[in-house]
């Protein structure tokens, strides 16, 4: 990484080291040596960013930097994309949050906030590698455990465990509809595995409250979380793709709704799963948790 001109700046009541960066003129706070893990941040509103330290971090899509928007600005966080996303696959998920926070009801919002505020970061992969339109899991399952047995996690802390990946052909193919419903869904499952990773964390002083979902569980909540963003977005594509995958229905009185019965049946045929005979692996399970 070419080296530009240094300054130190008070931020927060700590002296920073600055480095102007040639992009859309934003400056950023730098830790220690960056290598060629450097991607340069993008966001419109947003003047200074701060590294986090990923010095003991290694997945298997290699090491990966973090950045956050300091506090005092005001301006929405920038995502935390993995190194080497194509900036129109950054720009589509940008986007995609973007349209969440201004349309989403509620729990959409503030699952959205969740991930922004945190440093749970973006994946983008071939579907082959993928093999779904989205995935969600930890980055380091023995990290997470590791944090587990030392420390007493939030939920907020434990959005940093997760990552969330997306196909590329999901936002080739599915345009922002498809960006942004797999990141309705896949949100939905990064809160629930948060929730699972912080009751596991208090589960020796807390155990009546120890979060541990089944399959069932997870996909009936994201996709009901995504048929009520489908409503909240209310355009002819949103919806008749709703209708086509049973997570809508529509008659003539009562217009368009959740379909609690279509979902049901999509969870039986598609995942094989059912909530009293058959509702499948526990989170913990999924994630390789243990408890504390």
């Amino acid at each position: 990484m070419a080296r530009a001109a240094q300054k130190i700046l008070r931020v927060g009541g700590k002296r920073s080291k600055l480095v102007t960066s040639i992009s859309s003129g934003i400056i950023g706070t730098v830790g220690a040596d960056l290598g060629d893990c450097f991607e340069p941040p993008r966001h419109r509103d947003a003047e200074i960013f701060i590294w986090a330290s990923t010095d003991n971090f290694e997945s298997s899509f290699g090491k990966c930097l973090f950045i956050s928007a300091s506090p005092r600005l005001g301006g929405k966080k920038p995502m935390k994309f993995e190194k080497g996303i194509a900036k129109k696959y950054r720009q589509s998920i940008e986007d995609a949050f973007d349209v969440i926070l201004d349309k989403g009801n509620d729990s959409h919002r503030d699952i959205a906030k969740l991930i922004l505020d945190s440093k749970m970061h973006i994946r983008v992969k071939p579907v082959a590698e993928v093999n779904a339109s989205g995935v969600t899991g930890l980055v380091d399952n023995g990290d997470t455990n590791d944090r587990i047995e030392d420390e007493r996690l939030s939920i907020e802390e434990a959005f940093d465990e997760i990552y969330i990946a997306i196909a590329e052909e999901t936002i080739d193919t599915g345009g922002q509809r498809g960006c942004e419903g797999t990141f309705v869904h896949e949100g939905r499952h990064a809160f629930d595995f948060a929730q699972t990773i912080a009751s596991f964390s208090d589960a020796d002083v807390n155990p009546l409250s120890l979060f541990d979902p089944t399959l069932y569980e997870l996909e009936w909540e994201a996709h009901r979380t995504a048929g009520e963003y489908m409503l909240c977005i209310a355009r002819d594509e949103y919806i008749e793709e709703g209708i086509e995958l049973l997570i809508l229905g529509r008659e003539a009185e009562r217009g368009c709704f959740l379909n609690e019965e279509g979902i049901r049946s999509r969870l039986r045929d598609n995942y094989s799963l059912i909530l009293d005979t058959n509702p499948g692996p526990r989170a913990s399970e999924l994630l390789g948790l243990r408890q504390r």
